[in-house]
This record gives structure tokens, sequence and C-alpha cells, in this order.
């Protein structure tokens, strides 16, 4: 069996790390851009333009996160904007109607900013925008107008950076992620089929796979809203999704089938038809992962294991198997089977993506 259970990208923290400091630079121009723009237009309080720069660039990396956030937060910026001038329009700078409209909006944008997360920034924004226009010194319409511009020149700096300045694209993240995921389910594999680890590592692992599968999900819907570049395919996506969950379900389903059988779980680790199976699975992941690092899974010859060999060797121990315990070896060749079907999937999804 292979020594090494896990695959790693050498090269994943260095990339990771390199975006990081990209997207700093690039977060630091756009504040010099934002700060030049408001010395020559002259905004009154220019600090709102560098401060929404921030707000919208930091913690966002890629394209998509970044432009979801802007439209957002421009939502939240126009709705916040006419309810506060609405207000100035009606009762002038009356105290009383200025705060019970700032608790009432707050309140209602409250409710927005705790919803779904994609709506989330558009409610922060907007009760903000509320209160930076009423509470500040002798509001009125044309302060209401000057800060709608600055908050809205802000998001709109910050947006043209992330898609034009050295683009960090989600698609390109999603395909690190893939690679991710694939490889945990190799370390799965091996921990739970073969190298029968204890539960508490074999539950860790399970639970960073569910976190992969979640993560590849947000990162399909930023790459969804790249404006440029290659158009995102969502439905090879979703196919390799699907195969992703098949194949960590019937490992997951294979481990307790074999936990079910007391009496032949030494024997049906020691069997070379399922020894030889266990290591075209492990091969055949790695293998996967490698070529969606390098982007060329076309270079990696696949070797998809038969699931034959596996059917011969369950109807030969089926004869010293007690008739209570068939059905768990009939689940162990089932989910096997589907582990086939999938990989050789994947390999087909993988080797034709972009």
């Amino acid at each position: 069996m292979t020594a090494n259970p896990s695959i790693t990208n050498p090269d994943m923290k260095t990339t990771v790390d390199n975006e990081r400091i990209i997207h700093s630079v690039k977060t630091a121009l756009a504040c010099l851009v934002g700060l030049s723009l408001a010395k020559i237009v002259h905004f009154a309080i220019d600090q709102w333009l560098i401060i929404t720069i921030v707000v919208v660039m930091c913690g966002q990396v890629n394209v998509g996160s970044v432009l979801t956030k802007s439209k957002m937060r421009f939502l939240g910026t126009l709705s916040g904007s006419l309810i506060a001038a609405l207000t100035l329009a009606m009762f002038d700078t009356n105290k009383i109607a200025a705060a019970f409209v700032i608790a009432l909006s707050s309140a209602g944008f409250s409710y927005i900013a705790t919803s779904e997360k994609s709506y989330s920034d558009a409610g922060t924004l907007g009760a903000v925008t509320v209160i930076i226009i009423l509470i500040g010194q002798n509001p009125t319409l044309y302060t209401a107008m000057h800060r709608t511009l600055e908050i809205s020149a802000g998001i709109l700096i910050a947006a043209l950076f992330s898609q034009f300045v050295l683009p960090i694209r989600a698609r390109d993240h999603l395909r690190s992620m893939q690679a991710k995921t694939i490889a945990q389910l190799r370390t799965y594999y091996h921990f739970s089929l073969i190298e029968k680890t204890d539960e508490n590592t074999i539950l860790d692992i399970d639970e960073n796979i569910v976190k992969s599968l979640a993560a590849q999900r947000k990162l399909a819907k930023e790459a969804s809203r790249e404006p440029f570049g290659m158009q995102f395919d969502a439905t090879q996506f979703n196919k390799l999704l699907r195969c992703e969950k098949e194949i960590f379900r019937g490992i997951v389903c294979m481990h307790y089938a074999c936990d079910m059988l007391p009496t032949q779980k030494n024997v049906l680790a020691n069997m070379p038809a399922i020894k030889n199976f266990h290591q075209f699975m492990l091969t055949a992941l790695e293998k996967i992962v490698a070529g969606i690092n390098s982007k060329n899974l076309a270079n990696e010859t696949v070797t998809v294991p038969s699931i034959q060999p596996l059917k011969d060797t369950i109807n030969v121990l089926r004869v010293s198997t007690h008739q209570d315990d068939l059905i768990y070896m009939d689940g162990f060749l089932f989910c096997a089977e589907i582990l086939v079907i999938q990989l050789t999937e994947l390999v087909i999804l993988t080797t034709h993506s972009k």
C-alpha cells in the first residue's frame, strides 16, 4: 500500500500567500486612487470614500466575492440614502423625527443584515448610510447626495480594481478546492478502509470534507458572477460535485459495512483482490488530484479499478459468511461498484474541465 495516505499541494500555501499579498497591494492602491479622487472632487467628508473601499475589499479576495459585495453595498447605500433624503425633505432637521427614522430603519436593515449572507451587506450599509446622513452636522439634501456619491464612488473603485488590476478569480480557487476535496477523499479512504485509524481522526476528516464541499458551492456562486474571462459552466460543476459526494457516501457506507462484519473484517482486509482494489482507488484519486493541480489531467494515466475481481472474491466469501451478515457483504460490494462508476465519471469530467 501507499505509505503516505495524504496528498498535499506544495505550492498551495505559497499561492494563497501570494494572492493575499497581491490583494493587499491592490487595496492600498485603490485607497490611494480614492483619496486622490476625493481631493480632486472636494468631498466634504472624504474619509467615507476610503472607508468604503476598505470595507468592500478587505476579507474578499476573488473577483466574484468583491463584485457581489459591491452590488449589495450599493443597494444598501441607495436604500439608506433614499430613506434619509425623504426624512430630510419631510421633517427637515427635526431631531425627534430623525431619531425615530434611525431606530426604525436600523431595525429593518438589521433584519436584512441577519438574513441570507448574500443580502446581509445591503442591510449593514443601509443602516450605516441612514445614520451617517441624519446625525451629521447640519444634514441637508445636499449632504445626503454627497454621502451617497462618496460611498458609491468607493464601491465603484473597489469593484474596478478587483476586476481589472491583477484579478484573482473565484474559478481558480474553485479548481484548487476541488483538488483539495479529492485529496481529502483519498485520505479518508485510506484511514477508514485500510489503516483503520481511530474514529475521532476519521470524524475530523469527514468534517473537513463536508466543509470543502460547502466551500465549493460558495466559490461556484461567486465564479458564476464574474463577468469577464471564460464563462463558468454550472452544469459541469454540479456533475463534478455530485461525483465527489457520491464517492464520499460510498466510502462511508463501505466503512460501516466492514464494521458490521466482525468475523469477516480481517479476511476482507487481507484478500488480494480487495488489496488491489484499494491500491487502484488510492492511485486513481492521487492522479486526479495531480491532474487538476497541473490543469492537464490528460497527461495523467488514470486506471479505474475493475469491480469483477471484487465480485468473485465476495462470492467465495459468501460460503463462509453467516446468513445475517450477507446484507453487509452485499452492501460493501454495492458501494464499491458505486465508487467505480463515480470515479470513472470524475475522470471524464476533470479531463474535459477548463
